[in-house]
């Protein structure tokens, strides 16, 4: 029973493997930046017969992923390197025949205008638009689905642009993606503090929800997109349905780096008190003021589709790949904590801004700890 059981198992496997070919228009960097890199590897997996080039928007070769685009090579995925703002020479594309075509790289509608071309041109079934979670609307219930309302931005331009097109589309809205070779590393907040024992700013109580959601379930979700009817004029969340508090994440970080209890400590702020803040600060709290996190329940309902990583178990991980990256090593100044010390200011008159974040011991702050708005 259990080798037919196997056996069908394999059938259904070779039934659904797609054949063909497959192009991913691939931005330079940024939260989607390493979705192209495992996305083909996840489709070599699964997919060995399908045929794949990225389209590459030029960029660092000697960042993650890109540095890794020679395993891809290797494996028989062409690369085609152009500034995608002003394409030059295509010919490479001229009378290719496309089935799939799958865009991360659109920022608004003129950008889906040359790839939609592309998808008309290659004759493609299907127009996959990696969109972003970030269009939906503050809201007090969660999670967010599908049909809750959403801000006209750049994202949702594509997606109307894309949808106007007459060409068969998926919209997938991925939310705060961690993992490998991730371009936008969103948990180096917390670990740079931690490592260095110092103080998390928390906006609000810090018990608000977020979800991280991990490369390898989002490339496993875009592959189960392609060719399927059921994903065609859809839109999917792409998310975990594992959600964590602020609070937890920085507290499971300090554990995997083997911090004590007394060393997990956190100062709380409104964020609306300080609104010059425009989320480009390097180190500037990287989330939302409030609980936001999406439900992939219809992608598991019309898909089949699951999650299969939760963050608690990557955090070790990601915490390697932080010292590996020099971060344990970088000096720390004034930059990196003028948010911290704002905060800190704004709370204490007397404070004098030599608090004890630097790496200078000659510059401390004698001032008893903790000050009454922290907590562990």
């Amino acid at each position: 029973m259990l080798f037919y059981l196997i056996c069908c198992l394999c059938i259904l496997q070779v039934a659904f493997s797609l054949n063909g070919k497959a192009l991913i228009v691939q931005n330079k960097g940024g939260g989607h930046g390493t979705i192209g890199y495992q996305l083909c590897k996840t489709l070599k997996q699964q997919h060995p017969g399908l045929q794949l080039i990225i389209l590459q928007d030029k960029c660092n070769y000697k960042k993650a992923p890109f540095s890794s685009y020679k395993e891809l090579e290797s494996a028989g995925v062409k690369v085609i390197e152009t500034t995608l703002s002003s394409p030059g020479d295509l010919s490479e594309l001229n009378g290719m025949n496309i089935d799939y075509v799958i865009d991360n790289w659109s920022k608004n509608s003129e950008n889906a205008t040359f790839v939609c071309n592309i998808a008309k041109n290659s004759n493609a079934q299907q127009y996959v638009f990696i969109s972003s979670a970030g269009m939906y609307k503050s809201s007090n219930v969660a999670p967010l689905v599908e049909t809750d309302p959403v801000k006209e931005n750049d994202a949702r331009k594509v997606e109307i642009a894309v949808s106007s097109s007459g060409i068969p589309y998926t919209f997938l809205r991925p939310q705060y993606i961690y993992g490998p070779k991730s371009s936008k590393r969103y948990l180096d907040f917390f670990i740079g503090r931690a490592y260095r024992k110092l103080i998390t700013p928390l906006p609000l109580h810090g018990d608000q929800l977020v979800c991280l959601t991990h490369i390898e379930d989002v490339s496993t979700l875009v592959a189960a997109t392609l060719g399927k009817d059921a994903a065609k004029g859809q839109v999917f969340n792409c998310g975990t349905d594992k959600y964590i508090s602020y609070k937890g994440l920085a507290k499971l970080i300090h554990t995997a780096i083997g911090n004590d209890i007394s060393d997990m400590r956190f100062m709380y702020y409104e964020p609306k008190d300080f609104d010059k803040w425009d989320g480009s600060g390097v180190q500037e709290f990287p989330f939302r003021r409030e609980t936001f996190i999406t439900s992939p329940s219809k992608a598991k309902m019309l898909l089949g589709w699951t999650p299969s990583h939760r963050i608690e178990d990557h955090i070790a991980a990601d915490v390697k790949e932080y010292e590996e990256l020099g971060g344990f090593k970088d000096k720390w100044g004034v930059e990196e904590v003028k948010y911290d010390l704002e905060i800190i200011a704004s709370k204490d008159s007397s404070f004098t801004f030599t608090y004890p974040f630097f790496d200078d011991d000659t510059n401390i702050n004698k001032e008893k700890r903790p000050y009454p708005f922290e907590s562990s």
